[in-house]
């Protein structure tokens, strides 16, 4: 039944020191919600394992400080927001 959690968890076991600096920031900011570049390949890449996500609806747009770069609202998934609550070791740098 939940066997997409087990392989969220293995993927978060993975994450490289700027996915770990970018998920810090939800937990920090006690906030499932952000405003990420989603040009960013870390970023894509938290997408792409199903970590965060792209609300229904939410449009692209381009940021307002540079032209180059792709901001758009990303939710944390509401599980990985406790899982990672619950077990900060995960999101230590030399972790």
């Amino acid at each position: 039944k939940f066997h997409w959690r087990k392989k969220i968890k293995q993927k978060l076991t993975e994450l490289s020191p700027e996915q770990k600096r970018i998920l810090n920031e939800f937990i920090s900011n006690n906030t499932r919600s952000a405003i990420l570049d989603y040009s960013d390949g870390e970023v894509l890449e938290l997408l792409n394992n199903r970590i965060i996500s792209i609300p229904t609806r939410t449009p692209l747009w381009y940021s307002r400080e540079s032209a180059s770069d792709f901001d758009t609202a990303v939710n944390l998934s509401p599980w990985v927001y406790q899982y990672l609550k619950q077990h900060p070791n995960v999101l230590k740098e030399d972790s």
